[in-house]
Order: C-alpha cells, then sequence, then structure tokens
C-alpha cells in the first residue's frame, strides 16, 4: 500500500512541477510581449510630439506678427523676434 502511495504522490508532484514550468514559461512571453508593445507606444507617442512640434514650429515661422507665449507662471517660452520691444523694456529685459 506505501509504495503505490509514495508512487502516486511523486507522480503528482513531478506534474505540478510540469504545470509550474509552462506557467512561468507562458508569463515570460506575455511579460514580454506587453513591454514590446510599450516600447511601440513610447516610440508612436515620441513620433507624434515630434510631428506636432514640427508642426508648430513651422506655424509660428511663417507668421508675420511677434508671438510669446508663457506658461502659468508668466516665464516665456516662445518669444518670436518680431514682439514689440516696447514689451521687452516693460519686462525688464534687455533684448
Amino acid at each position: 500500500m506505501w509504495p503505490a502511495l509514495t508512487i502516486l504522490i511523486f507522480t503528482l508532484l513531478v506534474a505540478l512541477f510540469i504545470a509550474h514550468l509552462r506557467l512561468r514559461k507562458q508569463l515570460r512571453h506575455t511579460e514580454q510581449d506587453a513591454t514590446d508593445r510599450m516600447e511601440d507606444l513610447r516610440e508612436r507617442h515620441q513620433d507624434q510630439a515630434l510631428n506636432i512640434q514640427t508642426r508648430q514650429e513651422t506655424l509660428f515661422n511663417s507668421m508675420i506678427e511677434g508671438l510669446l507665449l508663457l506658461d502659468a507662471h508668466g516665464r516665456i517660452q516662445l518669444a518670436k523676434s518680431r514682439v514689440h520691444p516696447a514689451f521687452w523694456r516693460g519686462r525688464g529685459c534687455a533684448r
């Protein structure tokens, strides 16, 4: 009786170990697929951001008027050279 029970338990342990190895392999593949997808999305996002920036620069450079972009704190983010000189003096800039 004991030898049969020992063989049965050993067989079950081997089957569980094989199932565990298969699940780990599947998890590794799933993780790699997700990592690849994230990298593709990151590259697409960077390409789109560069495209938007290029389009904005083209638009701003084609403008005849001056252009001044400020952030939420009033700091200059972009200034096109045709902004009226009185503005620069009023802000304490030597431009």
